[in-house]
């Protein structure tokens, strides 16, 4: 045979093999993307809840909720959430749902997915019945949004127990140290009072836990708030507010309380205010002194809020919700 007959037979040769060689490279191939199989629409919530129950039992087992970012269902959860083919509103659905398993993962997608913004609000909505995990990683999540809601919004929830919690201040601290760092004040704005709802004396014991400068910002701005804001629904519920009628005008400061009503009303416009208890014998005047005084501070644009002892114990079960009522008036 000779040496050209011999290269050909070998170039057959190699050529025979690469494209053999091809073809087990394609059907390999193959056989993988048929393994994994792509995402090309929402997931099933039976996979979801699947995943869920094994997210459940690690929040059972845990001591802290960063401690859940190990756990591989809740990694695949929100993997799965994040997703550009899963839908925002589905994702909504989860992180605003009372399912905190399936709320924790969708929360911890939102971090990764570009629209997150429009989560912001339902998220916010639903904060208040947020267990302590659910609210920590709400808290990353807000932190990690373009169109965040203001700091103190994330307080105007407070519950009577969050002072108490373990870990809650934490968070929060956390969550302010963040906010600090993006340049976010710590202010309510008009916040306060919009919310009928609001417990600011449990947002008061809450804050005050906090170890953060933003927490003495919120804590003076509720304390500023109640000095120039009237509760009248709760004041109203046990006494009266004055009005002014006509027999107000049968009332005659005379000279002889002119010096008394000058002293009474120096003690009260006094910083800070002190207390005025009138004493007198029966039916010399006390109640029109009074009455007089408040039409003198009305002018001052004062309200004058009546309620006598019995009407400040009406209702009240025990001494500590009558120490409560005294203390909020």
């Amino acid at each position: 045979m000779t040496t050209i007959a011999l290269l050909i037979l070998l170039g057959i040769v190699l050529l025979a093999y690469g494209v053999m060689a091809q073809r087990r490279q394609e059907r390999g191939a193959s056989a993988a993307e048929a393994a994994v199989p792509a995402l090309t629409g929402p997931p099933a919530p039976a996979d979801l809840y699947r995943l869920g129950a094994d997210i459940g039992s690690a929040i059972e087992a845990s001591s802290h909720p960063r401690e859940l970012l190990e756990c591989a269902a809740l990694q695949e959860a929100a993997a799965v959430l994040a997703s550009p083919q899963t839908p925002l509103a589905l994702v909504i659905q989860h992180a605003a749902g009372y399912n905190t398993s399936l709320c924790c993962a969708a929360l911890v997608a939102l971090r990764e997915r570009p629209d997150r913004d429009g989560a912001v609000a339902a998220v916010q909505k639903a904060f208040g019945h947020y267990g302590a995990w659910a609210i920590y990683f709400a808290l990353d999540f807000f932190a990690s949004a373009t169109a965040r809601p203001p700091v103190a919004a994330t307080v105007l929830g407070a519950q009577p127990g969050w002072a108490e919690h373990g870990l809650l201040p934490e968070f929060y601290c956390q969550h302010f140290i963040a906010r600090e760092q993006l340049g976010d004040p710590a202010a309510f704005g008009d916040l306060l009072g919009n919310d009928p709802g609001m417990n600011t004396e449990a947002m008061e014991r809450f804050l005050a836990q906090i170890d953060h400068p933003s927490a003495r910002i919120l804590q003076q701005d509720i304390s500023n708030w109640r000095q120039r804001t009237l509760n009248r629904t709760f004041l109203q519920s046990f006494g009266r507010f004055w009005t002014r009628s006509a027999d107000d005008e049968l009332l005659v400061a005379h000279a002889a309380l002119a010096g008394l009503l000058a002293d009474a009303e120096t003690s009260i416009l006094s910083r800070p205010p002190r207390s005025l208890i009138v004493l007198a014998e029966s039916r010399v005047g006390k109640t029109a002194f009074l009455q007089l005084l408040g039409a003198q501070l009305s002018a001052r644009g004062w309200e004058v809020f009546e309620a006598s002892g019995v009407e400040l114990m009406a209702g009240q079960m025990y001494f500590g919700q009558l120490e409560e009522r005294i203390r909020r008036v």
